[in-house]
């Protein structure tokens, strides 16, 4: 978290990528996690792109960030169809729905 928020205050007006935020972070703490990266995101006017393999960790980041007004979160599922890759973009409603019924949306 040092790390990320060092990052942060670095970029600032500019963007931040995170390669697998998951990593390290215990399930529990997550929600948590990205309550504090808005907070920061905001401080420095950065915004984090963050790729993740794990379901909990969307999850933990759509509960966390669903409170917020405006466009703070966005999910984009990539998909390959045909050898292409294509990024599918999920609003609130469909993520909860996927969440709430368990599909696939890592």
């Amino acid at each position: 978290m040092v790390i990320l928020a060092l990052a942060m205050s670095e970029s600032a007006g500019g963007l931040v990528l995170v390669d697998e935020i998951e990593n390290g972070l215990h399930y529990s703490v997550q929600a948590e996690v990205f309550s504090y990266l808005l907070k920061l995101s905001q401080l420095f006017d950065v915004q984090i792109f963050a790729t993740t393999h794990s379901a909990e960790c969307i999850s933990a980041a759509h509960r966390s960030l669903d409170q917020c007004h405006g466009n703070e979160f966005a999910y984009y599922h990539l998909e390959r169809n045909n050898g292409e890759v294509n990024a599918v973009p999920f609003d609130r409603e469909m993520l909860e729905t996927a969440i709430t019924h368990e599909m696939e949306i890592r």
